[in-house]
């Protein structure tokens, strides 16, 4: 499956409620899929970064598992993709994050 599929059922998965494991299996698939196709792969997430946005703070708040896929996809994604795109996703995390009140003090 491409990067893009992969990135569009981790969205599914997330609006519908996935769970901690395939949640899991579908960050650590966008991860070996990043390392198989290079260059072209790269490309493809750079694309999609900004809509994993939501789907990955979701997955990643399922398990200690999940969250470990995350942060693999964040510094692959850290690595090959724009430091635009890059900035951009931490900055929206950061946004949510804030909106949900996680950080009140700061606030």
């Amino acid at each position: 499956m491409s990067i893009t599929g992969l990135a569009c059922e981790l969205a599914s998965a997330a609006e519908r409620g996935g769970d901690s494991k395939q949640a899991a299996s579908l960050l650590q698939a966008l991860c070996d899929q990043l390392a198989a196709s290079g260059d072209d792969g790269a490309a493809e997430l750079d694309e999609v970064l900004l809509d994993l946005q939501r789907p990955l703070l979701q997955s990643a708040a399922l398990s200690i598992e999940a969250e470990a896929a995350a942060r693999c996809l964040l510094t692959v994604a850290a690595t090959v993709c724009t430091a635009r795109e890059v900035f951009t996703l931490c900055i929206a995390a950061l946004s949510e994050t804030l909106r949900c009140g996680v950080c009140a003090w700061i606030v």
